[in-house]
């Protein structure tokens, strides 16, 4: 926690959680020295977000023109009772280009090698033509089922 940094409970319509924490992160982004730092979201607490700010009035003028955001609870949170709600599920991120060499480490064709043809991360999947056969194929995959085996070439 940062000094001189605050946290707040927000209350927000029940089930809009997710809608609203974008609207509010995209007004955040549009203006400068908001004084807000950071948003906390859990699914597991219905009706609520949390705010790290500078303090009070910042949180509550930065909630204002935000849809469904209903009101700021006036007592500031320790973060050591909101730390617990913070899932920290650091996952490694692998970065897949297309051109790559891969090789499949899941499903039915495991042990195959294959070539990335496109990425499409919105929907974090992948599709690799098979290089071991004599026509390629080509295959929707996840990114968690390839490990890289070659770079491929840039374009510079």
């Amino acid at each position: 926690m940062g000094e001189g940094h605050s946290y707040f409970a927000v209350r927000v319509a029940p089930g809009k959680e997710e809608k609203v924490l974008s609207i509010y992160l995209e007004i955040l982004d549009k203006k400068e020295n908001h004084g807000i730092y950071s948003v906390i979201f859990n699914p597991k607490i219905k009706g609520f977000v949390f705010v790290e700010g500078e303090d009070y009035v910042k949180v509550n003028d930065s909630i204002r023109k935000v849809p469904n955001m209903r009101s700021v609870i006036k007592k500031e949170i320790p973060f050591k009772e909101i730390e617990d709600y913070i899932d920290i599920n650091v996952e490694e991120v692998i970065n897949v280009n297309e051109r790559d060499i891969v090789e499949i480490i899941t499903g039915p064709f495991k042990g195959y090698r294959a070539k990335v043809t496109r990425v499409s991360p919105n929907k974090n999947e992948i599709i690799v033509e098979l290089l071991d056969i004599p026509n390629p194929i080509p295959i929707t995959l996840n990114p968690d089922d390839l490990k890289i085996l070659e770079g491929g070439e840039k374009d510079e």
